[in-house]
């Protein structure tokens, strides 16, 4: 009998396993949060049975060989609506010379009034920060050049920002090239004021 002064006997059980402990058996269960999709955020569709899979070419140079695609999104400053069909064309233009220029591929380019989407392939001794640099200086000069109403609309063209991410099993790539496809020139989403800061873009 234990009185009211003494200390009951402490167990001499030892833990055997996780979530066990003097005797107490919990269960070893990792926790599982629920997918909740975020509301307004787009998501890339699921590729339709009868494509073809994209997957980034092996490639290789003097000093290496890489599998490298990525996925690139940037928008204009303040995400203001200046890209019209004439800018877009003349944007698609010059970031394809930039691509050659640096020795890399284009697999998909899509244009909205604010946004910029592409899936490319470049050489790891580059670097897609590099390559992102030069796309959006040469196209933010150019166009400012050739359309004198962005000059006076904007300050300067393109926010300091992007997104960017890889791409590489012939699924995420199917279904990046899909996304990036299926964007819509005018940006309905300017509507949502929460869609850019959830995806951190701009």
């Amino acid at each position: 009998m234990t009185t009211a002064f003494q200390r009951p006997t402490p167990s001499r059980h030892r833990p055997t396993g996780p979530g066990e402990y003097r005797g107490h058996r919990m269960p070893a269960v990792p926790l599982r949060v629920p997918y909740r999709p975020t509301s307004g955020l787009a998501r890339p569709p699921a590729p339709t049975p009868d494509s073809a899979p994209i997957r980034p070419a092996v490639r290789t140079n003097a000093k290496v060989s890489f599998q490298c695609g990525y996925h690139i999104v940037w928008c204009t400053q303040y995400r203001a609506a200046v890209i019209d069909e004439a800018v877009g064309e003349r944007l698609k233009e010059v970031v394809a010379e930039v691509l050659t220029e640096k020795g890399a591929w284009l697999v998909e380019v899509k244009v909205a009034a604010n946004h910029v989407y592409l899936v490319v392939e470049v050489a790891p001794q580059l670097g897609v920060h590099r390559l992102v640099k030069a796309m959006k200086a040469a196209s933010s000069r150019a166009l400012r050049q050739e359309f004198p109403s962005l000059r006076s609309r904007l300050p300067s063209l393109w926010t300091n920002s992007y997104h960017v991410s890889t791409v590489g099993s012939p699924a995420s790539a199917a279904m990046v090239a899909q996304y990036v496809s299926a964007q819509p020139t005018r940006d309905s989403r300017r509507e949502d004021p929460d869609h850019d800061r959830q995806r951190g873009v701009g």
